[in-house]
């Protein structure tokens, strides 16, 4: 299995988690947007391997749209997916794919 097919993997197991973790969160139909389901909400972005710094964008985008509202869940999936889109680099950074001392030899800076 080469290198993209191990990524494409990790992005598809990522994409099933946060599809089924996020469906966990709406247990009833529509959910209140208060500090209990965004701590929830991080949580379960924390656990899709996102990472802190873009699980908090993220949580802080649904907080600053939605704060005390009702939403159901596609509103926040379709939020989330706009998000990580937006942050999804046009270009992919090839050298970042390369060890730092061969960075230089194969990709221009």
């Amino acid at each position: 299995m080469g290198l993209f097919d191990k990524l494409k993997q990790g992005l598809q197991k990522t994409t099933q988690l946060l599809n089924t973790d996020i469906r966990d969160l709406f247990k009833a139909q529509g959910r209140l947007v208060d500090d209990s389901f965004l701590g929830e909400l991080f949580e379960t972005l924390i656990k899709t391997d996102m990472g802190v710094e873009a699980a908090q964008e993220v949580v802080d985008e649904i907080r600053d749209a939605y704060r005390a509202r009702v939403v159901e869940m596609a509103e926040i999936l379709d939020r989330i997916k706009e998000k990580l889109s937006r942050s999804w680099p046009s270009r992919p950074n090839r050298s970042a794919l390369l060890p730092a001392d061969r960075r230089s030899l194969w990709w221009p800076a």
